[in-house]
């Protein structure tokens, strides 16, 4: 059961018709409002007076009801059936969690007070009525928001009715969208991405799971300044490091126990924490014990941030990922451009976290790992993960590798960014990933919200895109006896967990 959640005018009931154009089933609620001029009695609304709503509550016939102004609305205990589409507010929804058996989700249509008003106008409410709407939408759209499992904006129509049956498609099971890889946290170099705010990024793109881990420069607070965990510096030929306690030893511990706490207390929907793991500085006594407390199910490695590079990698730290049969998750770099005011050290950096010798790190070591940015659609490296399938291709993030092609081995390659990987990268190899806080839109330095779109624009065929969103990335974890566990109806215990 579908429940649409927004103020007076926010377009739920237009909404609604187009799904029910679309072969959904209308919830009809019995109602003691007046009929508006395009309603029909049965088939909008069952409209009863206020002494027939009394007598059908006495004998217990809704599963749920509410008062709104002075008109009062009724839900049928028959309603329960997952093709429906409802319309109402938080309080009947809890209601109906409470008396009914069935799988409930709730989006909140989200719309700006201008289109509110025009809407409500056309309706012909009067500008007392339009003002009152609006004032009590103001008051409790936050809280339906937070509340809501998901947010879909109402601008355009179409757009919203596709990315709600989007939504629907993901609740029956025929469909999940789900973020391979992202950031959280404060970022000493690139700003902060704020868990709450990912969490809302992901309701409004229909994201309904996600890995997130630290990110590549994480931080902390210290007497309100932003400290680096750890710092590098490249001076003659060498790589030293600097951590915020000056210990030398295990930079990003807290950063990671800190943030698997808070990814384990969201409730909206399924985040799966992933470590970041500096495989130099780090204890294996420490790592060992991260992974028995948390069990990941994978780890990551962030060359560019860390300062390291695949060659660096001590064997010790190769037997402990066979020992627990742990994926690496390691940021690739390219950069084509020959001219560039780079200090020598980050020259050095990025050349060494080149997408081939992260490939051959994997390949060579008879690891699991996912690739990021593409591959960099590095060719010797494409041959390698062709003939390996322990290996899958992270897409994102799409946007700023296209608006930025240095990113990319481009010079051997014509044509858009998707495309290229749709030619190049065998399709049970690429997994959708958002890389958020990178998924930015150049042109307007905002957060880019049409990777979805994109994706599904250039593979076309459901079942390519079934491949992508979800099948391979849950494909991938299986094969290490990782077992994803859901149930829709325990909102925020979907996880992926150790056998």
């Amino acid at each position: 059961m579908v429940i649409l959640l927004g103020g007076g005018g926010a377009g739920k009931t237009t909404i609604q018709n187009e799904l029910v154009k679309r072969g959904y089933k209308r919830g009809i609620l019995h109602t003691t409002r007046s009929k508006r001029a395009n309603e029909i009695n049965g088939r909008d609304y069952i409209f009863v007076n206020n002494s027939q709503f009394d007598n059908l509550k006495l004998i217990n016939h809704f599963a749920a009801t509410t008062k709104i102004g002075e008109n009062q609305y009724g839900i049928d205990k028959n309603i329960c059936d997952e093709d429906v589409i409802l319309v109402t507010n938080i309080e009947m929804i809890e209601q109906l969690k409470k008396n009914l058996k069935c799988n409930i989700v709730s989006i909140y249509i989200k719309t700006t007070d201008k289109q509110r008003e025009e809407r409500l106008r056309i309706r012909g409410s009067s500008k007392e009525e339009i003002e009152e709407k609006i004032t009590r939408n103001n008051i409790y759209q936050e809280t339906e928001e937070k509340y809501a499992d998901f947010i879909v904006e109402n601008d355009e129509l179409n757009i919203a009715v596709d990315k709600i049956e989007d939504i629907i498609e993901n609740i029956e099971g025929k469909k999940e969208i789900i973020d391979a890889h992202s950031h959280i946290g404060i970022d000493y170099k690139y700003g902060t991405s704020k868990l709450d705010e990912y969490v809302e990024f992901c309701k409004k793109n229909g994201i309904t799971k996600a890995n997130v881990m630290p990110q590549p420069n994480p931080a902390y607070v210290i007497n309100g300044k932003i400290v680096p965990c750890m710092t590098w510096q490249y001076k003659d030929g060498k790589i030293t490091y600097e951590t915020y306690d000056n210990t030398n030893k295990n930079p990003y511990k807290y950063i990671n126990y800190y943030y698997y706490q808070q990814c384990k207390n969201v409730k909206e929907m399924n985040i799966n924490f992933i470590p970041l793991i500096h495989p130099i500085l780090d204890e294996l006594q420490y790592v060992e014990e991260l992974i028995k407390k948390i069990k990941p199910i994978a780890i990551k490695l962030h060359g560019i941030g860390s300062g390291i590079a695949p060659k660096d990698i001590p064997q010790e730290f190769i037997e402990l990922l066979k020992k627990y049969n742990l994926p690496v998750i390691t940021h690739v770099e390219c950069d084509t451009r020959e001219n560039t005011d780079y200090s020598e050290g980050k020259k050095y950096i990025k050349k060494v976290n080149n997408a081939l010798d992260w490939t051959k790190f994997i390949s060579n070591n008879g690891l699991r790992g996912m690739l990021t940015h593409g591959l960099a659609l590095d060719k010797n490296a494409i041959k390698i993960i062709k003939n390996d399938k322990n290996i899958i291709i992270g897409l994102g993030p799409d946007l700023l590798i296209s608006s930025q092609p240095y990113r990319i081995n481009c010079k051997n390659y014509e044509g858009e960014y998707l495309e290229l990987l749709k030619q190049n990268i065998p399709i049970e190899q690429l997994v959708f990933d958002v890389d958020y806080n990178w998924n930015i839109n150049p042109h307007t330095n905002q957060i880019d919200n049409e990777a979805v779109k994109r994706v599904k624009k250039v593979w076309q065929d459901k079942k390519e895109q079934e491949r992508i969103f979800c099948k391979n990335i849950l494909e991938f974890y299986k094969n290490r006896n990782v077992e994803f566990k859901s149930d829709i109806k325990e909102r925020g215990e979907e996880r992926w967990v150790m056998k």
